[in-house]
């Protein structure tokens, strides 16, 4: 944001668009086409991974939260995870809480995109949503800007390959 002001200022009025989620909302499932990255700004939301070793629709839990799993919360009921560390494959039956400061979906901006896990609000909450179609009227706009996010796609899209990916991006306590 601080190398391209007016390409930031562009997209914050014209692509991001306030979302509001009520508690038990279903925002995606699991094999869900995605087009879209958010960003939660309030409220509490549960995602369950699935991946793609989980199997078709039909062998998924059809209640996709573990209630047990709410003593991994802490006494201000944020969720402690460190994304590329997390071991997704044992947390099939598990939730992780999503709140304020976290993005989802961040890949479906760079490449073609299908929700590996299930997103359900927890309580109410809202969100920003950026549409790729938006971000890319937006960048082609810049030039500057329009390459530099090419090559920071092409660098993501190549670490895509090597990592398992969910859903779910980092958290930043400095945006708290």
């Amino acid at each position: 944001s601080r190398e391209y002001p007016r390409t930031m200022r562009t997209l914050c009025h014209e692509a991001l668009k306030p979302m509001l989620s009520r508690r038990g909302s279903v925002l995606f499932m699991c094999s869900d086409a995605c087009s879209r990255m958010l960003f939660v700004t309030g409220g509490q939301l549960r995602y369950v991974y699935h991946g793609p070793a989980l199997g078709p629709e039909d062998d998924r839990p059809s209640v996709p939260v573990a209630e047990t799993s709410v003593k991994t919360l802490d006494r201000d009921h944020h969720y402690e995870f460190t994304h590329h560390h997390y071991p997704w494959h044992q947390q099939r039956r598990n939730y992780t809480v999503v709140s304020k400061n976290h993005w989802l979906c961040d890949a479906a901006l760079w490449t073609v995109w299908q929700h590996v896990g299930d997103l359900t609000t927890w309580n109410n909450s809202s969100l920003l949503s950026l549409e790729v179609k938006l971000l890319c009227a937006v960048l082609r706009q810049y030039e500057a800007a329009y390459y530099a996010t090419a090559l920071y796609a092409a660098d993501f899209v190549s670490r895509l390959k090597e990592d398992l990916h969910s859903d779910l991006g980092p958290v930043y306590p400095e945006w708290k």
